[in-house]
């Protein structure tokens, strides 16, 4: 029984690593997380009361992570694609 399930789960493993099922979840993830700190920046720069740079800072510090998260992403999927 022990070994049935090691081998169904090696099975599964090599579909998932195959198909490249976690990288595409990952670069979808990413995706929507860009888009996201891009439209809450875009919310945050029409609705603010603060003085410009403070608004231009607060967007930085919003936006930088998420898009080299999302430079990281771009490159990893690609250099691995088959």
């Amino acid at each position: 029984m022990t070994e049935r399930i090691k081998t169904w789960w090696a099975y599964l493993w090599d579909f998932i690593n195959s198909q490249m099922i976690v990288r595409r979840l990952l670069l979808a993830m990413t995706l929507y997380l860009t888009w996201d700190s891009y439209v809450w920046c875009k919310q945050f720069a029409q609705l603010s009361k603060w003085d410009a740079l403070g608004t231009a800072a607060v967007i930085a510090a919003v936006a930088t992570p998420a898009t080299l998260l999302l430079k990281w992403v771009l490159e990893n999927y690609s250099e691995n694609r088959k």
